[in-house]
């Protein structure tokens, strides 16, 4: 009974552990996951949160150089006379 117990709770701080890491900014982080228990859910769960944050990220960063090279594009065609 007592082995059980200390597995579950390894499995607890992996989950814990994953989460500061992703928290912390790593969201390319994967927790393992086992099997289809509670704790193997909640870290799938975990890992779905964490590349829907990954693709938001993504998406931001495409937006803001898409932005970036409009501004360019616009100025320069601002700047350049027509002939």
């Amino acid at each position: 009974m007592a082995w059980l117990s200390l597995k579950q709770v390894k499995k607890f701080n992996e989950i814990k552990e994953g989460v500061e890491k992703i928290k912390n900014g790593d969201i390319h982080y994967t927790i393992k996951t086992t099997g289809k228990s509670e704790f193997g859910i909640l870290a799938a769960n975990i890992n779905d949160i964490g590349q829907g944050l990954k693709e938001a990220v993504d998406n931001e960063v495409k937006n803001e150089r898409l932005k970036t090279e409009l501004i360019t594009n616009v100025s320069h065609d601002i700047r350049t006379p027509l002939t």
